[in-house]
């Protein structure tokens, strides 16, 4: 049905003349919309939610009156070669798995010598849409996909809008696609070098009580889970006040801290790929293992990280060092 923050269109002719034998100026002033788009709408041209909404109430009718429902399935829609608008080919998959399995499919069928650095994966994620490319390095290929979840109605395609991702398994499809295809990976603009280079954290100590620049404390650099984690339950161990939130858009963990009366800390905790000699990249952050994260530090009982649990090479304290690679 339709709903005020719908993106979806409809046509309600066969509803509006079964109803109603007003004329589209009449209707018009009795629903407070313009002449033109009532004549559109008793036209079968295809009129916004919102529009539904304004006549069914300016004419005392239910939604159902105006609106067949003509669910006919969920599907993923892969544009091949541009967009939804300008594209090679388009097609229709029941499961967003499909939809990758293809795309990696027609990658291996077009680059014989397949290694894990022979293609380049570029992925970005939009308000709309998932955007795909990939080129060999080996030849000529390259290919790019628009993905999008929609509905099949009797009237066209109705685009979803991408909260539903979750429940249709986006990130686990997304991580299938790179981990079979590439070590050479950019996710959201930003280098995917978990597989490339050694995975550790960076956390930074911030004084929120300052501004700009000088709310930096320091920073401390972990090359391992395992030491990342001995420290942190230690200092979890003193049992300080704290409020702990996943940053989704920013990748990072923020601890928010109470030391005192007057005194507060905030903790960012990131996923960061190490560099020979220490220089930290941003690595992607898994969105269940950080939540996992944030429920076992927010337990008001003992609060212990046990999700990267390991042999710790060393237990040092957790806070700011005088040296950033405090790893080395």
């Amino acid at each position: 049905m339709p709903s005020s923050n719908s993106n979806e269109s409809f046509n309600i002719s066969a509803g509006l003349r079964a109803h109603t034998t007003e004329k589209h100026n009449v209707i018009a002033l009795q629903c407070g919309i313009h002449d033109k788009t009532v004549q559109r709408a008793m036209n079968g041209k295809l009129v916004s939610a919102d529009t539904v909404m304004k006549i069914a109430r300016g004419l005392g009718l239910e939604l159902d009156d105006l609106v067949k429902q003509e669910y006919c399935g969920r599907v993923w829609i892969a544009a091949r070669g541009g967009d939804f608008l300008k594209f090679v080919a388009m097609d229709f998959y029941d499961t967003l798995v499909e939809a990758i399995l293809k795309i990696t499919e027609e990658v291996r069928g077009s680059i014989t010598e397949l290694s894990n650095d022979a293609v380049a994966v570029e992925i970005k994620e939009s308000a709309n849409e998932i955007s795909v490319s990939i080129r060999s390095k080996l030849n000529s290929y390259a290919a790019n996909w628009k993905l999008r979840p929609a509905r099949l109605l009797e009237s066209g395609v109705c685009y979803e809008r991408l909260s539903i991702w979750d429940d249709l398994n986006w990130q686990d499809a997304k991580f299938d696609l790179m981990l079979k295809l590439s070590d050479d990976v950019t996710l959201n603009d930003l280098p995917y070098v978990s597989k490339i280079l050694p995975v550790g954290w960076i956390v930074t100590f911030l004084n929120p009580d300052e501004v700009g620049l000088k709310q930096k404390v320091g920073v401390q650099h972990f090359a391992t889970d395992a030491d990342f984690c001995a420290s942190i339950n230690e200092f979890l161990a003193t049992g300080p006040a704290i409020n702990v939130e996943f940053d989704e858009r920013l990748l990072r963990i923020i601890i928010h801290l109470k030391l005192g009366k007057l005194e507060r800390q905030k903790i960012l905790i990131e996923r960061a790929a190490f560099a020979p000699g220490g220089n930290p990249y941003k690595a992607s952050f898994n969105r269940q293992l950080a939540e996992v994260m944030v429920r076992e530090i927010s337990t008001r009982n003992q609060p212990q990280l046990t999700c990267l649990m390991g042999d710790a090479t060393e237990v040092r304290p957790f806070g700011p060092c005088a040296k950033s690679m405090s790893t080395y």
